[in-house]
């Protein structure tokens, strides 16, 4: 896993939650959804736009590994 930039395509994890960093002060809060277009870190009390948060989500070669070992 890493962080990695949010852009048009990026989903998160409805239910459980994904853990997003700011990029100021690196602190990482749990969303729920990307329905908006801006937030405030709520430790650094900076505006940050959505596509400046990073995501954490799986690395694309781990999750092709993983799919082709379930194969």
């Amino acid at each position: 896993y890493s962080y990695q930039p949010i852009t048009k395509h990026t989903r998160c994890d409805r239910y459980a939650g994904s853990p997003l960093r700011c990029p100021h002060c690196h602190h990482v809060q749990t969303i729920y959804h990307l329905c908006w277009i801006a937030s405030q870190c709520s430790m650094c009390k900076t505006m940050v736009k959505k596509e400046d948060y990073e995501i954490l989500k799986r690395n694309k070669s781990t999750q092709n590994r993983l799919e082709e070992a379930c194969k």
